[in-house]
């Protein structure tokens, strides 16, 4: 990976820093945090089998996307009264399932832009190097 693209990315990407964290009270569950993660996958899973691999939209055309996902997901939770234990319904809990996929959807995008972006200008210093 080239330096620019390092650059693009978190000081300690890869570290253990970014493993994952908590403890569950029982070993026969994941942890918080991982069963989270592996919750968020899914359904970025399923986003990618009914919309593709590689969405690619504007900054704009994203913020609609998550908020049209948020404005569901604050429809689920106020249906349910707000601020009891019940908000997050097994519909809320979706919908915040959807937002959090949405938001690594748009992050993907935007780090395949970046490598595309670092490609093409490598490109253009090689052909105005005379390689």
């Amino acid at each position: 990976m080239t330096e620019q693209l390092m650059a693009t990315m978190p000081a300690n990407d890869g570290d253990a820093h970014y493993g994952f964290h908590g403890i569950t009270p029982d070993a026969r569950f994941p942890s918080p945090q991982r069963r989270a993660m592996m919750e968020i996958a899914k359904e970025r899973n399923l986003q990618i089998d009914k919309w593709g691999a590689e969405q690619s939209h504007s900054p704009a055309e994203w913020m609609l996307i998550l908020m049209e996902e948020m404005g569901e997901l604050a429809e689920a939770i106020l249906k349910h009264g707000g601020d009891t234990e019940d908000m997050l319904t097994r519909q809320g809990k979706d919908e915040l399932r959807q937002v959090a996929a949405v938001a690594i959807a748009w992050l993907e995008d935007r780090n395949r832009k970046d490598i595309k972006r670092v490609i093409a200008r490598e490109q253009a210093e090689q052909e105005a190097a005379g390689e």
